[in-house]
């Protein structure tokens, strides 16, 4: 038993190592200034990191003895994950403003806000349709750009109430995910970053809901509980 334990360890390890390894690469290319990633980068670049994490996890939780400490390695292991999610999401929302904000003069920066705010639910949302029935935009684009900003934010709806036990309950999940979701539009039209579009909280807030749906059902909170990701009620 201890050496199947011993083995279980060292093989836990080695998946540990390998997406925080990752995680590290992904972080140097970041800081570097060498790449902007986008949504599917983002899903891409999380698979790979998550994957490990969890499979070490499912290998090395077996070995332990004690609720307690399952539960920490458990808790550990989501918090990694969250805390790579978080970097690449910053990049992928704020790196382009970022680089170029200090260039930004008070005439420029005037036009930017004239054109970057959308304060009509659905005109965005609307134009992407609309551009995609009548095939005048590459349809890719369209997608990405919807599919994307519903897929951005979707991991929010699992990482959130998995961390934080007051986000179980739907109400507080929705008021911090409007929260966060419109502090990042306007970082991002202060920073040139993007638009401050509506639509684009739409979009996101549906993911995350979506998400989190998808978390409070019972087969998924079995699971959950099964892992140690979950305290059992």
């Amino acid at each position: 038993m201890e050496k199947n334990h011993l083995a279980r360890k060292i093989i836990a390890g080695i998946f540990y190592s390998g997406g925080i390894l990752f995680a590290l690469f992904i972080g140097f290319i970041i800081f570097k200034g060498n790449s902007i990633f986008s949504a599917s980068d983002l899903i891409f670049s999380a698979i790979c990191v998550c994957m490990p994490i969890v499979i070490a996890a499912f290998i090395l939780i077996p070995t332990m003895s004690g609720i307690d400490e399952r539960l920490k390695t458990a808790r550990i292991s989501i918090l990694i994950m969250f805390a790579f999610y978080i970097i690449i999401l910053a990049n992928a929302l704020f790196y382009n403003g970022m680089r170029h904000f200090a260039a930004v003069d008070a005439i420029g920066a005037a036009r930017y806000f004239k054109w970057s705010i959308n304060l009509i639910p659905f005109k965005t949302i609307g134009k992407y349709i609309r551009a995609f029935i009548s095939d005048s935009i590459n349809k890719s684009i369209i997608i990405e750009n919807l599919l994307g900003n519903i897929l951005i934010f979707a991991p929010m709806g699992v990482l959130l109430p998995c961390i934080f036990q007051s986000l179980h309950k739907f109400k507080e999940f929705l008021i911090t995910m409007l929260t966060i979701l419109i502090s990042v539009e306007i970082v991002q039209l202060f920073t040139r970053s993007g638009i401050c579009d509506i639509d684009d909280v739409i979009l996101n807030l549906l993911g995350a809901v979506l998400f989190y749906g998808l978390w409070s059902t019972r087969s998924v909170q079995k699971v959950l509980m099964k892992i140690y990701v979950l305290k059992n009620a």
